[in-house]
């Protein structure tokens, strides 16, 4: 069920993208995110543009639970839940707004879908 929810939540996010022409830019490891931004949010400035000026991806190590079957028949069987390190892709929104100025979300691809959001303010 989560799995599939995971994958509607991408491909919202991925249909964003392409219906609005958002610049994607896979982050390798290393890469300073706010460098690769900087230019983006640049152009959007010289062109008088607010709102999604590039969306970034990296992979990142976070905690999440997993679940998986441990026995059990199957008309009854029996799941272990744990902690474990997973990495799925950070989703980084790049938003340009009138009055915040360079902002982004952060969000990772991954139940319960957590959210930042990193303001600025000019």
């Amino acid at each position: 069920m989560l799995g599939k929810i995971g994958r509607d939540y991408v491909n919202q996010i991925n249909d964003y993208i392409a219906s609005n022409q958002i610049p994607t830019v896979k982050f390798a490891k290393g890469d300073v995110k706010e460098e690769i931004a900087r230019k983006h949010f640049q152009t959007a400035e010289r062109e008088g543009r607010y709102g999604v000026v590039m969306v970034g991806i990296a992979q990142g190590k976070t905690s999440a639970w997993r679940g998986w079957r441990d026995g059990g028949p199957d008309g009854h069987p029996h799941f272990v839940y744990r902690r474990q390190s997973i990495f799925p892709n950070n989703y980084y929104i790049y938003i340009r707004d009138p009055d915040w100025g360079p902002t982004f979300i952060k969000t990772i691809a991954y139940a319960p879908f957590p959210m930042w959001v990193y303001l600025s303010g000019k």
